[in-house]
């Protein structure tokens, strides 16, 4: 097996967490022909990648800037692309967080996402269906309300 095969079977483990060859995942590399810069993928990135931290503040704070960046921007390109770095991150904040604030934050970033990307969220729901499902009997009221929203949101 020569290096140009070896880099065709390389699986990106955080970018989309499927089995999907790095080479054709969109979100692993910045594309330079992409209509937003390298800089405002990188920290939108990295700001998926906050919200996988231990920290319940970073974890907070992150969702609150997804939350703005998305509502800021005009050309929603960005966050399409990194749709699937999203659904993993929702799935782990929502079934094990202990910390009632942070995932009621990812709620309602989700509930932003089902709003914009209406149409482009169609081939995640298997993935992010069960997540939802759960976050709506939380034991926690404002949890359970704002997974209640973005499901509606869902499923109109």
């Amino acid at each position: 097996m020569d290096s140009s095969q070896k880099k065709q079977s390389f699986l990106n483990p955080f970018a989309t967490f499927s089995s999907s060859e790095g080479k054709n995942d969109k979100a692993y590399y910045y594309q330079p022909g992409s209509p937003y810069s390298e800089a405002e993928y990188q920290e939108v990135k990295n700001l998926f990648e906050k919200c996988t931290r231990k920290s319940q503040n970073t974890k907070f704070k992150a969702t609150s800037r997804i939350i703005e960046a998305c509502q800021k921007a005009s050309d929603l390109t960005l966050f399409i692309d990194l749709i699937p770095n999203w659904v993993y991150v929702f799935s782990r904040v929502v079934k094990y967080e202990p910390e009632r604030a942070v995932r009621e934050a990812a709620l309602k970033v989700q509930h932003l996402f089902f709003k914009r990307f209406r149409t482009k969220f169609a081939q995640y729901l298997q993935d992010i269906f069960p997540s939802l499902w759960l976050a709506r009997v939380d034991p926690s009221k404002e949890v359970a309300r704002e997974a209640d929203s973005a499901f509606s949101a869902a499923f109109p």
